[in-house]
């Protein structure tokens, strides 16, 4: 069910927080205001042709495909890290927190095959019970968790979904 990333919109509709999402076909205007936004594979993985979006013509790159793909906002705060959660059904095992790469400004993207950096973290009660929430939510769409992980930044000290992948 995951594979695709459109899930997330499914699971905003269920009260799920998640970093504002959209069609690429509905962010060109936006783009024009100054938004920027990570521009994303709806199936994909390891920061494969993700790219950041400041202007409309870097959607040239993805020009006669945009439904193949999808767009998150552009949050600083990945700056601060983006935390891995993860669960063996509905028990936390552990967590990683997963920073963009410092020696080159300009990458956004947390891999480390980018640069990026991947530390033990200790997530606050607050995330863990997010990432619950989450895996809840998924289980009432009738998909179950067995092996889960579930990436969140902090925005405006809340946790806010990335992605989740249920390996099943």
């Amino acid at each position: 069910h995951n594979f695709n990333k459109s899930y997330l919109w499914q699971l905003q509709e269920r009260d799920v927080r998640i970093i504002p999402s959209f069609k690429v076909c509905d962010i060109k205007a936006r783009l024009s205001q100054g938004e920027r936004f990570v521009v994303k594979p709806l199936c994909g993985e390891r920061g494969n042709e993700i790219f950041l979006a400041n202007q409309p013509i870097d959607l040239i790159a993805i020009e006669g495909s945009e439904d193949a793909f999808f767009a998150q906002q552009f949050m600083p705060e990945i700056w601060q890290g983006e935390r891995s959660l993860v669960f063996l059904g509905d028990q936390f095992q552990h967590a990683v927190i997963k920073l963009p790469s410092r020696a080159n400004q300009s990458e956004f993207r947390c891999n480390e095959s980018l640069g990026g950096t991947v530390d033990v973290y200790d997530p606050t009660e607050q995330e863990i019970d997010f990432a619950k929430h989450v895996l809840r939510v998924y289980e009432g769409l009738g998909y179950p968790s067995h092996f889960s992980r579930v990436d969140i930044l902090s925005v405006d000290d809340s946790p806010m979904l990335l992605e989740a992948e249920l390996l099943n």
